[in-house]
């Protein structure tokens, strides 16, 4: 049977465990305002009772409990609510990018002032309509021709925004791949310390709780799987197409089977040096480091490959990140079975070489295509982005070779009236040259033939050539104002540095379409009847603006829904994990009062040994 000794020893245990919940308490009191932190318990457990093992135990009544120890401190976390929480979080993440960047995109598109596309477009019908009343007079042509140069000059300025926000897209994908590789190496490295402390039979709640708060920050990046190991470390892997990526392994720490992230600093498409074999280099930023840049080159084996080639270009400026090694390299498969198959040897200075069909063969697992996430997003707005530039594009491809149609006289073929006359809108690059030119014009190059510009007097107004000036008449200036009701269908035709204008009104190959609007030369007037299915350009802008602002409408909706969806779930695992400081501070008290109980055994045990030993003696 137990002694007094043996009921000081309880008590002792008692006063341990209640000092542990104390320190557990004021360790969950001090982290209230911690982000990520989840709230810890002390485990306790009873210790092993006294006698009752056999039947010649002198404890004919039973065991006799010893007291309590404390046997582990455990952090309250739910994995299912970590997995709720972090999906919602990829899905807000990529939500929220494309919202940001379509608001962005909206405000640059932005027709509620009297400098959009729109009110210049309206303006350039209006001038050419006064210069149509009366041709001969000298500040009629000036007004309307730098009203040609405004709406030349909006377009210019539009595509350049939407140009350089796309930039800043891709710019910005370069911070993620340094941000994301950073944290896989923060995890992999905390995965390290905690499977040594677990190792030995203890419980790093706070180091966990850090991994857990880095895991949260990558699923915002883009969609992450985890995969719990022994001793509490975690896999982190996320799947391109077929192929899952490893990022982390649980099971070896150093890396060596791992993949990292590079990023891509530019393309160059070389169709010059060997025409019958395309190449197509790609440059990259090792792990995003800019001092240190890597090339692979891409090799087609026939002179078509060059377009097959020119696409895979500029879907690698879209998505800007590479798959690499643990070292951020893209290197042979018998190096490491995760990279790009098919490269050669890397020469002295680490680049490669790669067929354009073992790249087509292998390409999943090197382009870091993810669509989910921050991101996912920033990949995925770019195409809207293009679509609204192109878009763009056709609607000054559209003006600029139907109002020089009518006041050249020419559809573009070589047989004209008028082909000597100059064309109003022409390229930048070209402009002020001998070789002025229309060809391949677009939104980001339109500008007004400084020939005009210099010498108004040279507009052509009249009906003939022989009545350039519109002495007799304005007709050729009404026809350019009468653009204003022309329908033509501006999406089939396909704007590139090679379209003409006789592209635009006759290609009908599979290369593209042409707009639907015919050109009638039997008299020396450009006439031109427009595509009865088609819409005018003034309503192909608002359409441009209208589908953007259905999309972004929809980006808005569904970001709303989403962060409600996530603030529901993180409330739940806040609810579960979180400190309450109401609770703790009720808890403190239930301890405090426990230790004091503990404490008055060992000052009542304390009292019967003084009664026991002194009482005794005397």
């Amino acid at each position: 049977m137990s002694g007094l000794f043996d009921t000081f020893t309880i008590a002792k245990r008692g006063l341990n465990v209640q000092q542990g919940n104390i320190n557990t308490t004021s360790h969950n009191i001090s982290n209230a305002s911690t982000t990520g932190y989840s709230r810890q318990r002390a485990v306790i457990q009873t210790t092993r009772p006294f006698g009752g093992m056999s039947r010649f135990d002198s404890c004919s009544a039973g065991q006799v409990g010893t007291g309590a120890e404390i046997k582990t401190i455990e952090r309250i976390r739910d994995v299912f609510k970590d997995y709720q929480v972090r999906t919602q979080r990829t899905a807000n993440g990529a939500l929220s990018e494309k919202n940001s960047y379509l608001t962005q995109v909206e405000d640059i598109l932005n027709e509620t002032s009297d400098t959009g596309v729109q009110q210049a477009l309206s303006d350039f019908y209006a001038k050419f309509q006064t210069l149509s009343l009366d041709p001969t007079k000298s500040s009629n042509r000036t007004v309307a021709l730098q009203q040609a140069q405004t709406l030349a000059g909006a377009l210019n300025t539009r595509y350049t925004e939407l140009e350089t926000k796309k930039n800043d897209i891709q710019t910005t994908l370069g911070s993620d791949v340094t941000d994301i590789n950073s944290m896989l190496d923060q995890v992999n490295e905390l995965n390290k310390q905690i499977a040594g402390v677990s190792a030995v039979g203890m419980t790093p709640n706070d180091l966990m709780d850090k991994r857990d708060n880095l895991l949260d920050e990558l699923s915002e990046k883009f969609g992450i799987s985890t995969k719990r190991e022994k001793y509490e470390a975690v896999d982190i892997t996320t799947t391109l197409g077929s192929n899952t990526v490893n990022f982390v392994d649980g099971n070896d720490f150093t890396g060596a089977n791992c993949n990292r992230l590079s990023y891509v600093t530019g393309t160059s498409l070389d169709t010059t040096t060997n025409p019958a074999a395309p190449t197509l280099t790609v440059s990259y930023a090792v792990m995003g480091d800019t001092t240190n840049i890597k090339t692979i080159t891409i090799t087609g084996s026939a002179a078509t490959d060059a377009t097959q080639l020119d696409t895979i270009g500029k879907g690698l400026m879209q998505n800007r990140i590479l798959v690499g090694d643990q070292n951020g390299l893209v290197q042979d498969v018998s190096t490491n079975a995760n990279d790009l198959n098919g490269l050669s040897a890397y020469s002295a200075a680490g680049n490669a070489t790669i067929t354009l069909s073992n790249f087509n063969t292998n390409s999943a697992n090197v382009i870091f295509d993810i669509k989910t996430g921050e991101v996912g997003g920033k990949q995925t707005v770019q195409t809207t982005i293009q679509n609204s530039m192109n878009q763009l594009d056709k609607l000054a491809a559209g003006l600029a070779y139907t109002v020089n149609a009518i006041q050249t006289g020419t559809d573009g073929t070589a047989t004209s009236p008028l082909t000597n006359k100059d064309a109003i809108f022409v390229t930048k690059a070209t402009n002020g040259t001998a070789g002025v030119t229309d060809t391949g014009i677009n939104a980001k190059n339109i500008t007004v033939n400084s020939v005009l510009q210099t010498d108004p007097s040279k507009l052509n107004c009249g009906l003939t050539d022989a009545d350039t000036s519109g002495e007799h008449a304005g007709t050729r200036a009404l026809a350019i104002a009468s653009l204003k009701n022309v329908k033509m269908d501006l999406n089939k035709i396909d704007v590139t540095s090679t379209s003409t204008r006789n592209d635009f009104f006759n290609r009908t190959s599979a290369a593209g379409g042409n707009s639907g609007v015919t050109f009638k030369s039997t008299t020396e007037l450009c006439d031109l009847n427009g595509n009865s299915t088609g819409t005018t350009m003034d309503n192909y802008y608002k359409s441009l603006i209208s589908d953007l602002a259905t999309v972004t409408k929809g980006v808005a909706s569904d970001l709303a829904n989403s962060e409600t969806q996530l603030e529901t779930y993180e409330n739940d695992r806040l609810s579960e994990s979180g400190v309450s400081i109401d609770e703790e501070t009720t808890n403190l008290i239930q301890y405090q009062h426990a230790y004091q109980a503990n404490a008055k055994v060992i000052s009542t045990v304390s009292e019967l040994l003084d009664v026991v030993i002194n009482g005794l003696m005397k």
